[in-house]
């Protein structure tokens, strides 16, 4: 197993600690935040492997959950991205698995619509809560706490989409896969636990919505519902209402065109 460790400018001692402790994993230092994808870039464009796995600072593996990624796109050809049940540090789950958005989706996700209808039609077929969380199953996507793809998918269609800092990366990512052919696949045999929120801590509450817009910002526009996911990013939860965050003030981002590959090396 070939492991590369990216740090973006941290200062707590994480990237030296990780040269003393650990030489034989490979590290790559930032001067600067580049931002989760673009560090997932650069740890994957040096990947040599038959598989490449992303997986969070925040996140703990349990038991053989790696193996059983691994033997599972090793025995199923057609599979070209995997990820795991996620689990919250207390046992219970964490709901990764989505359906691609649409229209409709963007009037209630992520806005204070959520807060006032949490179990509205649209978000029970977003977060497919109509099929069973303990099944195998092909699905649309799944959020990137930990993924495995295979390098041969990653060879195809590239990494992950950089104009996205953080947040609807693997949205993207999953869509592409699908649409050169490859299922994206739930497996609940295999699992993490995610500790959540460690790899987008931020002094102020603004983050998180600042989050929830970017998840719907450019990448849906890949998809259906392109032009009007950004057209709520103004209803900031728990209440309604703008707010400054450390990018300006949230606002609709213009629609773009299904991502390109980004440059990176072969896996």
């Amino acid at each position: 197993m070939e492991i590369w460790v990216v740090d973006s400018a941290s200062t707590d001692g994480s990237a030296d600690m990780v040269r003393e402790a650990f030489p034989r994993v490979g590290l790559i230092t930032n001067s600067e935040n580049v931002g989760f994808t673009s560090g997932n870039n650069l740890g994957m464009a040096r990947c040599r492997g038959r598989a490449v796995l992303l997986l969070n600072p925040d996140t703990e593996i349990v038991g053989d959950a790696l193996t059983v990624m691994a033997d599972y796109l090793d025995t199923h050809p057609d599979v070209g991205i995997v990820g795991p049940r996620i689990l919250t540090p207390d046992g219970g789950l964490q709901p990764s698995r989505r359906r691609f958005p649409t229209y409709g989706t963007a009037f209630v996700e992520s806005t204070c619509l959520q807060r006032w209808f949490p179990r509205h039609p649209l978000l029970a077929r977003y977060y497919m809560w109509d099929v069973p969380d303990d099944r195998e199953q092909d699905v649309d996507w799944l959020e990137g706490a930990c993924l495995m793809a295979r390098a041969e998918v990653v060879r195809q269609i590239g990494g992950l989409d950089e104009r996205f800092f953080m947040y609807s990366e693997e949205m993207d990512w999953c869509l592409r896969a699908k649409r050169a052919g490859w299922h994206v696949v739930y497996l609940p045999q295999a699992a993490i636990i995610h500790y959540g929120g460690k790899s987008s801590e931020w002094p102020s509450s603004t983050f998180s919505f600042s989050g929830a817009r970017l998840r719907t910002s450019p990448s849906i526009s890949a998809h259906s519902a392109a032009n009007c996911c950004g057209c709520f990013s103004w209803a900031r939860m728990p209440g309604c209402g703008r707010k400054r965050g450390p990018s300006g003030w949230w606002a609709t981002a213009a629609p773009c065109e299904p991502s390109a590959s980004p440059r990176m090396g072969k896996c």
